[in-house]
């Protein structure tokens, strides 16, 4: 009997690292049913290499491709997938759906909807577009040679390494307090932090040397910095050179399979973080324009911190300079990634690397733990560990819990507010008299935290279901709270 002669599937992705990873997740399933092959960019596709979904990797280089308009690029990748028995054309999947450029009409539509639209994770639409089951392993797959030197040159480095990268593709996926963060790290944990970046990015280049001089000047030296970068020298005008004779000596792939031998990774939601998101490994990542939901709901091992204080956050745009961003005080990034706390990072990175347990999402920096916080003017969060994963002693099981009267503390609260509004029965009000954000953004996120449901986002369905899912959890972890405010 004749074997049966598998067809051919096809995937077009034309994207950045973390784009090209993203649709990897799908590739283990269509193999399980067709020969696969991949069509990619130069030279971002070169992290579909060594992946044993893939039968055929096709690497298009700048102009390989006709663009003389939208509709001739499209028909070129429309009569190409004529040739398989199944095609998909994954360009922009990502951008210009679930995160917004500034040229489209949905960029400026209002943020309920922006949120109520974009906020997808990110793995799941993609499973969605291509009809595969939802089971996700977005992966990045070194060669054994590959693996071999990146085990090589972190034995140079030491027993443990912390990886940081630097920053994304645009200005809300830069943390302006990276060099006090990592002199921070390498001084109260004594672990060697190693940065990685693109060498053909003036910007991250330029990021290396600021943090270089910064460690040196608060540290006293340059120990424990370490560069997964090629060398450069800083002009007289302060521009940086790069060498051009190492340019080539942190290729991507030689970078990704360093990333994936440290004991730790930190940084903006980059193309890189998105190599090491299904590894055993513990992350933080830094969110600015996206949610928790977007990116991190199905990877191992991490903590995704952001703000609960800029009213636009997550935006779900894409931002190029400050005419829609919202910029911090220095005005030299994002104020949503800015208002991360130093201190919390670093605690994060201590609780993970002492053996402490990493949340998923956004747990150190959640509305309940914010909420717990200003009812008990402590630290420690309503699900007993404690806040940005600073390193605590669980709670003994036999111990009492403290009891927490919310009914007057928040009482007391509204009344040196001069009266608090409607607190007893609003959501909004409440917050508002506890000092917390009380947007729509907020209460989403409080939504996502409490696993409510119920009405749509700013719905009053979905208000009073909040108010009560919160006295329920407050309840729960020794609260107070009498029958009149649990609705």
């Amino acid at each position: 009997m004749a074997a049966t002669v598998k067809p051919w599937a096809c995937i077009a992705r034309l994207g950045g690292i973390g784009d090209n990873i993203i649709v990897s997740s799908v590739l283990p399933h269509l193999h399980k049913d067709y020969h696969v092959e991949v069509i990619a960019q130069d030279p971002q596709g070169c992290v579909f290499e060594n992946n044993p979904y893939i039968d055929k990797l096709t690497i298009k280089k700048q102009g390989d491709i006709p663009f003389t308009s939208a509709e001739e690029w499209q028909g070129w990748f429309e009569k190409r997938g004529a040739e398989y028995a199944y095609f998909r054309h994954l360009s922009h999947s990502i951008e210009t759906e679930l995160a917004l450029f500034p040229g489209q009409t949905k960029f400026y539509w209002p943020a309920e909807w922006r949120r109520a639209h974009c906020g997808v994770n990110y793995l799941e639409y993609l499973h969605d577009i291509c009809g595969v089951p939802y089971e996700f392993d977005p992966r990045f797959y070194p060669t054994n040679d590959e693996r071999a030197k990146a085990v090589q040159t972190k034995s140079i480095i030491g027993d443990r390494m912390i990886g940081w990268c630097l920053s994304g593709s645009r200005i809300d996926k830069i943390y302006p307090y990276s060099a006090a963060a990592i002199a921070h790290l390498i001084r109260e944990l004594g672990i060697p932090v190693v940065l990685f970046g693109s060498p053909t990015s003036t910007r991250e280049m330029s990021m290396a040397e600021e943090i270089r001089k910064h460690v040196e000047h608060v540290n006293g030296s340059t120990t424990g910095l370490q560069f997964a970068l090629p060398k450069w020298t800083v002009k007289d005008d302060g521009s940086i050179a790069v060498d051009d004779a190492d340019v080539k000596s942190w290729p991507i792939r030689r970078s990704l399979a360093l990333l994936q031998q440290c004991d730790m990774v930190i940084g903006p939601d980059t193309g890189s973080m998105w190599a090491v998101a299904m590894e055993d490994i513990p992350k933080v990542v830094l969110l600015s324009h996206a949610s928790p939901e977007n990116i991190v709901k199905y990877w191992h091992r991490v903590i995704a911190l952001h703000t609960t204080t800029v009213p636009c956050y997550p935006c779900h745009r894409l931002h190029s300079d400050f005419t829609y961003c919202t910029p911090n005080k220095e005005k030299n990034a994002a104020a949503c990634i800015s208002s991360i706390p130093i201190e919390h990072i670093v605690r994060c990175a201590q609780a993970a690397l002492t053996g402490q347990p990493v949340q998923a999402r956004s747990e150190p920096m959640s509305m309940l733990t914010d909420i717990w916080h200003k009812l008990t003017g402590t630290t420690e969060s309503a699900e007993g560990t404690a806040v940005a994963g600073q390193a605590a002693t669980p709670a003994d099981p036999s111990a009492p819990k403290p009891v927490i009267d919310v009914e007057a503390i928040v009482q007391n609260l509204a009344t040196q507010k001069g009266g608090g509004g409607n607190w007893r029965t609003s959501i909004v009000d409440l917050l508002h008299v506890l000092g917390l954000d009380s947007s729509a953004a907020a209460r989403h996120t409080l939504a996502q935290e409490l696993n409510v449901t119920a009405g749509t986002d700013g719905s009053a369905e979905r208000n009073e279901a909040l108010y009560k899912a919160l006295m329920q959890k407050l309840e729960e972890n020794g609260g107070k709270v009498p029958d009149s405010l649990k609705g």
